[in-house]
């Protein structure tokens, strides 16, 4: 039985990446965020940011805003069309937010978090916030990376919640690299 018969790729041929996207969630994809938010608010609780009320589910009482207010942005988060996570992305005081960024557990570890958040960095230009809880080390680590990775520079500083980090995404490195500004 051949390599590729096995479902090995060749030598030097990396395996093909998932196709990510980031979909503007009109009213119909409330229900799958609301879902999704749950599973993501019970891996928070793990922090101690959370309690699940009488009714068994954590409260989130701005979701419903994402429908109705101005600068605030619902995401689907999908590899190869299926749901694989959500953002919801606001803007306050003239930068962007990562108010929530979530990624399914099986979709985790193979780049996917990583795309979904170039998408949105690149889709808003501008300043951003993006905050991780204090105790959450997993998530201040993959931050870190990743928008070392796309902005290059970033400050960090303590928030009241836990790390922040503020960036530019007008300008990422892979920009600066392409048109050859910044070398």
């Amino acid at each position: 039985m051949s390599r590729e018969q096995q479902g090995q790729p060749f030598p030097g041929n990396p395996p093909a990446e998932p196709a990510v996207e980031v979909q503007l969630a009109g009213q119909s994809g409330c229900d799958a965020i609301e879902n999704l938010l749950q599973l993501y608010l019970h891996e928070l609780s793990a922090f101690g940011s959370r309690e699940a009320g009488e009714d068994g589910r954590y409260p989130y009482p701005y979701l419903p805003l994402y429908w109705s207010e101005q600068g605030r942005w619902p995401f689907l988060l999908r590899v190869d069309g299926n749901v694989a996570g959500f953002a919801l992305v606001r803007q306050v005081e003239g930068r962007f937010q990562m108010a929530e960024f979530y990624v399914l557990r099986e979709y985790r570890r193979c780049g996917v978090g990583e795309r979904a958040a170039r998408l949105l960095f690149a889709q808003f230009p501008g300043l951003w916030l993006v905050e991780e809880l204090a105790a959450n080390t997993a998530a201040i680590a993959f931050w870190r990376a990743v928008i070392g990775r796309f902005a290059g520079v970033f400050k960090e500083r303590q928030g009241p919640s836990g790390l922040q980090q503020l960036f530019d995404s007008a300008a990422p490195v892979h920009q600066l690299c392409r048109t050859g500004h910044g070398q």
